[in-house]
């Protein structure tokens, strides 16, 4: 079992993940199905861009501890437990998928949001302590300079 996903077995991750309907019909046509830009761009809209630099980004990181499957350009993020996993509603399809604990990457996905909001991600509590001291000083300055 492994400790990051309990539901695992035999070296099977157990996953969920809430997909476009888009999905269903990749699978029937091509038996496979891969994150386009285009579902991107049906979702984020004007942000598409932003978010996809953090994709390929995080896909390009990845890589160095899971090998990137051909023709991958964009992560499938799934949950560790149905109960976690973002509902089904209109247009949507929630998948239980079973995949080979190599192939899987945990981590935090609350964290990600620090990717999404440009926060710092502090080594150790004295680096975060430095960090916070050093964005007090520059607020000072800029406040200075405003004032």
């Amino acid at each position: 079992m492994n400790p990051q996903n309990p539901l695992s077995k035999n070296g099977k991750a157990i996953l969920w993940t809430r997909q476009h309907e888009h999905s269903l019909n990749d699978l029937k046509t091509d038996g496979v199905f891969r994150i386009k830009y285009n579902y991107l761009y049906e979702n984020y809209h004007d942000i598409t861009t932003y978010y996809t630099k953090l994709y390929k980004w995080f896909v390009a990181e990845a890589s160095s501890m899971v090998p990137k499957p051909e023709k991958v350009e964009y992560p499938i993020w799934c949950s560790v437990s149905p109960e976690n996993t973002l509902p089904a509603i209109e247009g949507t399809v929630v998948y239980e998928l079973e995949i080979d604990e190599s192939e899987v990457i945990y981590f935090d996905g609350s964290k990600w949001d620090y990717v999404l909001n440009h926060h710092y991600v502090a080594k150790n509590p004295e680096d975060l302590k430095k960090y916070q001291e050093e964005m007090y000083i520059k607020a000072r300055i800029i406040h200075k300079k405003i004032i």
